[in-house]
């Protein structure tokens, strides 16, 4: 009976011996998926960050996208502007320059009326 008793103990204490350490083993489990979801977490404090940081960056190029957009279409507008004073001079130096040589058909006139007039006196 001794016997018995004493392997009753042994393997009583072998039942606790593996229920104590499946229990530490399902305890460390736990801790390093605890260490690992902390991890991820962090990670994703990291990620969001980024995104944060790529937003704002995203929105000062979209800023300066609409400042070089509005510079073109005032750089084109001035160029228009620019054409329709370029005719406007042409035209008004053509009209000078007919002007001028309507004027020197008059002179031209008169001197010729008058030397002829000269001439037949």
């Amino acid at each position: 009976m001794i016997r018995k008793s004493l392997k009753y103990k042994v393997i009583m204490t072998q039942i606790y011996t593996t229920k104590h350490n499946t229990a530490t083993f399902v305890d460390d489990i736990i801790n390093e998926r605890d260490e690992e979801i902390a991890q991820i977490k962090s990670e994703m404090v990291q990620v969001n960050a980024l995104f944060h940081d790529m937003a704002s960056l995203i929105n000062d190029q979209g800023s300066e996208v609409d400042t070089i957009l509005n510079n073109i279409q005032n750089s084109n507008d001035n160029v228009k502007q620019s054409s329709k004073s370029l005719d406007k001079a042409l035209q008004e130096t053509e009209s000078t320059s007919w002007t001028l040589i309507g004027i020197g058909i008059a002179i031209g006139t008169v001197v010729v009326t008058a030397v002829t007039s000269i001439i037949l006196l």
